[in-house]
């Protein structure tokens, strides 16, 4: 529980370095590598928040990155994201904002063991009780469980 709650990065954050350049780097890779070199850029996102040099805006952009790499990998190696699934309860429903979604982690686990970035574009609302936060997983990364 405690690395589900550590990933959640959430918007408690305060972001003070909104315009820093060099977190802004979402520009698609020639080559993105293997999914060990997709796994060292989720570290590097993870620190940066933490650290909180790199906002969480960006972040998410540098996932969605991540995430069309990890694609790219699975693709070129012949595999495809094995889909992983947080359902979390909505704990006061009455406060229901439209991105409530941007509330879900960006990783599937904290120590990326499992290489599981966050889908946003999958991740959403059931009701308004539930946040279903959607994660894409490396293959060999879902085989550790």
């Amino acid at each position: 529980m405690r690395a589900l709650a550590a990933a959640f990065l959430g918007s408690a954050f305060i972001l003070v370095s909104a315009g820093h350049p060099a977190a802004d780097q979402t520009e698609p890779l020639a080559n993105p590598g293997s999914v060990d070199d997709l796994r060292e850029r989720a570290r590097e996102i993870l620190a940066g928040v933490q650290e909180r040099e790199v906002p969480l805006t960006v972040a998410r952009r540098q996932i969605e990155q991540l995430l069309r790499d990890l694609k790219a990998v699975g693709d070129a190696e012949g595999w495809t994201p094995v889909n992983r699934r947080l359902e979390m309860t909505i704990a006061r429903p009455e406060d229901l904002r439209p991105t409530l979604t941007e509330e879900c982690p960006l990783f599937f686990e904290e120590e990326l063991i499992q290489l599981c970035p966050l889908d946003q574009s999958r991740s959403e609302i059931w009701g308004n009780q539930v946040l279903v936060c959607e994660f894409a997983c490396a293959p060999e990364s879902d085989s550790s469980r």
